[in-house]
């Protein structure tokens, strides 16, 4: 067999996963909705059930499509990373810091009582709900919630939705696909063979620390001691992750 190129390695891996990690999930959808079905005529009030069948589905679309995009969002952050356990905070931090970010910069908008803005108003947003698997999650409950309102859904939002969902998704995995057509056989024992990524990480966690003390009315004074204890810490961070201390104590 002719050995596998760059490109068909990275997709091959992408697509077993990603069916591996969809298939148990699309078989439990399909075998409950079996069940159902044959509970039908015994159970009266399942029939209320098959009267909103088509809105089910729909939550359900929303559900695999946030998987699909959760397990993307890992493979670029696994991307990034040359072992295990800055692997496994990667995975946690992009997936976390993302919406924290985008909401952050959002409340510090409303904190400077800009004219017409809600705070409330990220939360159903494409920027929000289309950019992360949390945003999904937000946005599946604000679907949910219409459940009573069946008759009256917007199409136009719930088909926005997908389509920009899925656009972001692509984005993730071609910038993962890129990366790792770019990486080096001498890195794969790094914490991180891009380390622009893990200023990244720990540039999105100050800015989510301080927003989140402005957002609180924090005393000024306090505020500083906070920035001061939070760049020494990050300083021994990045020390620690750049010189793989972390790699000589855990593993």
């Amino acid at each position: 067999a002719l050995p596998l190129s760059g490109t068909q390695r990275f997709f091959a891996d992408y697509l077993s996963g990603c069916i591996m990690y969809i298939a148990p999930i699309f078989g439990a959808i399909l075998l409950s909705i079996a069940i159902l079905g044959i509970g039908t005529p015994i159970v009266p009030e399942i029939n209320e059930f098959w009267k909103n069948f088509d809105f089910v589905l729909k939550v359900i679309f929303i559900v695999l499509i946030a998987i699909v995009q959760f397990y993307t969002l890992t493979v670029l952050a696994i991307v990034f990373c040359g072992n295990t356990f800055e692997s496994i905070f990667s995975i946690f931090a992009f997936n976390v810091l993302i919406p924290a970010s985008i909401a952050c910069v959002w409340v510090a908008l409303c904190q400077s009582y800009a004219y017409g803005i809600d705070q409330s108003a990220i939360f159903y947003n494409n920027i929000f709900t289309s950019t992360s698997p949390i945003g999904a999650i937000s946005f599946f409950f604000i679907v949910a919630d219409s459940i009573d309102y069946a008759d009256t859904f917007n199409a136009f939002l719930y088909t926005k939705w997908i389509i920009i969902t899925l656009v972001v998704t692509a984005l993730y995995l071609i910038a993962a696909y890129l990366l790792y057509r770019h990486r080096k056989a001498e890195d794969v024992s790094k914490p991180y063979v891009y380390k622009s990524a893990f200023y990244t990480i720990m540039t999105m966690s100050t800015f989510c620390v301080l927003s989140l003390f402005i957002s609180f009315g924090v005393f000024p004074a306090f505020l500083c001691y906070c920035m001061g204890v939070d760049g020494v810490f990050g300083y021994i961070c990045i020390c620690l992750f750049i010189f793989k201390l972390f790699t000589n104590v855990f593993i």
